[in-house]
């Protein structure tokens, strides 16, 4: 199938959608992902949701999770889940999990409208056996993935780091909207440094407050603007 082309805030308006109906207006830091996968998915779109079971490896790469449209599942690895006391590791598991339903929201109605579309309108065992599946290179490493992949990505991002709690917990941190770079660091660099530092006030980080990795919440600084290259006045922005 070809997907659609979907834009930021398509995404984020589909992520915010989603917490609103798990939540309303009074969303948890972190994101609570059993509110969202059990009293919302689970209850009015019957989904199964699996993370016992390691998924193996697919073209040489580690399988993270599936999404299987007609059969209403969605399976997560379970190396994934241990050691949960390594912060990295339980980002890492959360991110995917929230990929894995990014697939399932922008995604997953697309082939359910194809199928009641087709000419015959039957299950058959190919609808059974389609799934889409999630490796490691298409979430985690610095290889361009494919549309959809970026999608799911992007959906994860805003699904875990709702756009009003990070500029409220970042203001909380540092005070400001955002932050300029010092001489001879990058934007990236300076949202890696931010997203790991403890304050004199708050001793949790950005990551450990919305349960993330520091690559997840590194780029969600550098892409909503936190941080920059050059100072505000400089841009001629008020």
């Amino acid at each position: 199938m070809r997907y659609p082309y979907l834009s930021d805030d398509d995404i984020e308006c589909a992520a915010d959608g989603l917490l609103t109906q798990a939540f309303g207006r009074k969303i948890p830091v972190p994101v609570d992902l059993d509110t969202v996968l059990f009293d919302v998915l689970a209850e009015t779109e019957q989904l199964a949701f699996d993370d016992e079971n390691v998924l193996g490896y697919e073209d040489g790469d580690q399988i993270l999770g599936r999404m299987w449209p007609f059969r209403n599942q969605i399976e997560i690895c379970a190396s994934l889940k241990t050691p949960h006391s390594k912060g990295r590791l339980k980002g890492r598991c959360r991110f995917t999990v929230c990929h894995e339903v990014g697939h399932w929201r922008l995604h997953r109605p697309l082939h359910l409208r194809a199928r009641a579309e087709r000419s015959d309108g039957l299950f058959d065992t190919e609808d059974t056996q389609f799934h889409m599946v999630s490796l490691n290179r298409n979430i985690f490493s610095n290889v361009k993935p494919p549309p959809e992949e970026v999608q799911a990505n992007r959906f994860a991002a805003h699904l875990l780091i709702p756009g009003s709690l990070l500029r409220r917990e970042f203001l909380r941190r540092f005070g400001k909207s955002q932050v300029v770079t010092d001489p001879g660091s990058t934007a990236y660099e300076t949202a890696s440094e931010l997203a790991y530092r403890t304050t004199r006030g708050i001793s949790t980080s950005l990551c450990d407050a919305f349960e993330v990795s520091r690559q997840a919440m590194a780029i969600a600084l550098k892409s909503r603007g936190y941080v920059t290259d050059e100072p505000t006045f400089l841009r001629g922005r008020p």
